[in-house]
């Protein structure tokens, strides 16, 4: 008796059907619950550590140094410094005076104000910076003078007033008054200990005010000294 080929040909498609099945369910069944415990953390919570609070940094720096410029033709010394706080190891504010060392001949002069800076670039072994000083001075400016003429305003003698005794017998008169200063610097330092920096700079300046040729007291200076830091 001959078997019906339909009977293995259904049991086949059954069978067939529930393999598909279990291979579908098999992955969602192995599917992991997600977490709930108390390590989930979410965007903004203490997991990221404590917010750390860096205290700014405060120094007292003192500067004394010499600029070597040129006053009314004639090269000048000054001698004189800054003081004032450094704050995060970048930002200057603080004070400078300077004044002519050894009078000359054809002029007296001095100057001060407050000076600020900041470090471009560098650390506490070597640094660039900049620095500002604005404030005012006072300067004697001399010139020959043989009567042919008094300059403006009316000029006191170094020896007397402009018509006064004379040695030599040439009036020797002076312009006095004082005058609005500003002088940018560009300033470099090195390091030679923890508390002390070898500094060099160049600056120039300009001032405002004064009676007579101010080209006579405007200039380019050069800048040394050495810088304590406490």
């Amino acid at each position: 008796m001959r078997t019906s080929p339909r009977v293995p040909r259904a049991a086949l498609a059954v069978a067939a059907v529930m393999m598909v099945l279990a291979s579908s369910a098999r992955p969602a069944s192995a599917q992991t619950a997600p977490r709930t415990d108390s390590a989930t953390t979410t965007p903004g919570d203490q997991s990221q550590g404590p917010l750390v609070v860096t205290p700014i940094s405060r120094r007292v720096v003192f500067t004394p140094d010499v600029k070597v410029t040129t006053v009314n033709g004639r090269t000048s010394t000054f001698v004189g410094g800054s003081a004032g706080v450094e704050i995060d190891d970048r930002f200057f504010i603080g004070g400078a005076a300077y004044g002519m060392v050894a009078p000359l001949d054809t002029a007296t002069m001095f100057y001060g104000g407050l000076l600020t800076g900041y470090r471009l670039v560098g650390d506490d072994n070597v640094a660039i910076t900049v620095r500002g000083l604005i404030g005012f001075g006072q300067a004697n400016v001399y010139a020959s003078f043989d009567g042919g003429g008094v300059p403006y305003p009316v000029p006191r003698g170094r020896y007397g007033p402009a018509y006064g005794y004379y040695p030599y017998g040439y009036g020797y008169p002076y312009i006095w008054n004082g005058f609005f200063v500003a002088e940018p610097e560009v300033n470099a330092s090195v390091s030679i200990s923890r508390a002390a920096r070898l500094t060099a700079g160049a600056s120039y300046r300009a001032t405002a005010g004064f009676y007579g040729p101010e080209s006579q007291i405007n200039g380019f200076a050069g800048t040394f000294g050495i810088q304590f830091r406490f």
